[in-house]
């Protein structure tokens, strides 16, 4: 048995470590700590490198790219897309989480016809959340 000061420097851990990383791995596991600055598969989660006092001061940003990435997720549901490409690249980052780059790459597209497509999609989602907040105040 590892004494505690010992136990992440031993071979009989880094051994471990290994055998369960791989077994992670195998079954599907994506390590939340591996993209530069979105967790996989949450969008709403960003990964923060910052120092505390910065990262406090930040706070505000966070929730309300937070609360964007929520009502993203709804419009999904919501709204009529003019095309089924269309709802795909939207479920793919905005569901999922994938980069623009995963996205052309599972849609077998380039870079910039994804990023087009989204560019015209959040100008279409901002437009909807301006009116939604617009006839919310009329009320």
């Amino acid at each position: 048995m590892l004494k505690h000061s010992q136990s992440h420097t031993s071979s009989e851990f880094e051994d471990l470590q290994a055998f369960w990383y791989a077994r992670l791995k195998a079954e599907g596991f994506a390590d939340i700590e591996v993209n530069d600055r979105y967790a996989p598969g949450c969008p709403n989660l960003i990964v923060v490198t910052r120092p505390f006092s910065e990262r406090t001061c930040r706070s505000r940003a966070v929730a309300e790219e937070t609360e964007y990435c929520r009502l993203a997720r709804g419009w999904l549901w919501s709204q009529k897309f003019a095309a089924p490409r269309e709802r795909e690249v939207w479920r793919l980052r905005y569901d999922e989480g994938h980069t623009e780059r995963q996205i052309a790459a599972t849609l077998q597209c380039s870079k910039t016809t994804i990023s087009r497509t989204l560019q015209r999609l959040r100008a279409r989602f901002l437009k909807a959340i301006a009116q939604d907040q617009a006839a919310s105040y009329r009320e």
